[in-house]
């Protein structure tokens, strides 16, 4: 609602208010002291001007902000753990202004035009796997003006493998480089589970089982659901 103050003691039924040229509903309350109306869903911005009879009166400009409205992000779901990743939000009423968030944290945010804008998840953003809200915060010099959020899911990613690497000078230890690793990444020997040592980052640590025998083994390396799965294998040989 905006409140007008109107000189004079009209009666408010030859009263009409336009915003932006919009006709403006009277709220009950008001009187011939003010006027208090609500905003028209159509309203754009524009003055507001209270005629009575044959007379109009204009005040200064009133700025109308549309509440952006988001439709979409891709790519979607996102990954625990995930470098960072540029995405795309779709929608209406976005503006040069207009900043990603997802949580309530603001995102580094590019406007493409009124439908369109990109956003950077840094590196290892999101930790855990659930829902994540994102929403688009639009501001201008008084306030914030928030979309209603969109769901994204966050899963865990499928790990991929590129190289193992035996450990000499420690028996029995190797070290497998790829990503897609998470703290609950679990790894395989032909298809018996080993012991984890440390994940960081893009590399894993893992022991091998004392019992195995020298020749050609096959490892892989499996991330829980939700998402989640197997690498493809990676064969390596003990001597």
């Amino acid at each position: 609602t905006f409140v007008e103050h109107v000189q004079g003691p009209p009666e408010l039924g030859d009263v009409s208010v336009t915003i932006g040229g919009e006709p403006a509903a009277i709220q009950p309350g008001s009187n011939e002291g003010y006027l208090e109306v609500e905003v028209p869903f159509a309203a754009v911005s524009g003055p507001v001007c209270v005629s009575f009879q044959t007379r109009t009166t204009c005040g200064e400009r009133f700025t109308v902000l549309r509440a952006p409205i988001v439709y979409s992000a891709s790519p979607s779901p996102l990954f625990v753990a995930a470098q960072s990743l540029v995405i795309q939000v779709t929608g209406d009423g976005f503006a040069e202004s207009s900043q990603v968030r997802i949580n309530g944290r603001p995102l580094d945010t590019t406007f493409i035009s009124v439908n369109s804008v990109e956003a950077t998840v840094p590196t290892g953003f999101f930790q855990m796997t659930g829902t994540a809200l994102l929403t688009i915060v639009t501001w201008n010099s008084r306030c914030p003006t928030p979309s209603e959020p969109l769901s994204i899911a966050v899963e865990n990613p499928q790990p991929h493998l590129a190289e193992l690497h035996l450990l000499p000078r420690i028996p029995g230890e190797f070290k497998l480089v790829g990503d897609g690793f998470i703290p609950d990444s679990a790894v395989f020997v032909d298809g018996a589970p080993v012991a984890v040592i440390s994940t960081a980052g893009a590399s894993i640590r893992a022991r091998l089982d004392a019992a195995t025998f020298p020749g050609e083994h096959v490892v892989q390396v499996r991330n829980p659901e939700p998402g989640g799965g197997s690498s493809a294998p990676l064969t390596f040989t003990v001597q």
